[in-house]
């Protein structure tokens, strides 16, 4: 099928998806401007926590884009 017609079709979902990628992209951004004040082991934590919703979330992404959902 055509990516652009399944993403139509999935869109509330990918939807979501995208914009809690987006959300994980931006604590990240975020997290790293003020390392200076955080401590290492929260600073670590929070560094790990995003990038695994982010890795995740992108494997989301392409499982309901690839197998989708029953609609």
């Amino acid at each position: 099928m055509d990516l652009i017609f399944m993403m139509k079709e999935r869109l509330g979902l990918f939807a979501f998806l995208f914009a809690f990628l987006l959300l994980n992209a931006l604590l990240l951004v975020a997290i790293w401007k003020v390392k200076v004040q955080l401590p290492k082991p929260l600073l670590v934590l929070l560094t790990m926590c995003c990038t695994f919703f982010i890795f995740a979330t992108i494997g989301f992404i392409v499982s309901t884009l690839s197998f989708g959902y029953n609609s």
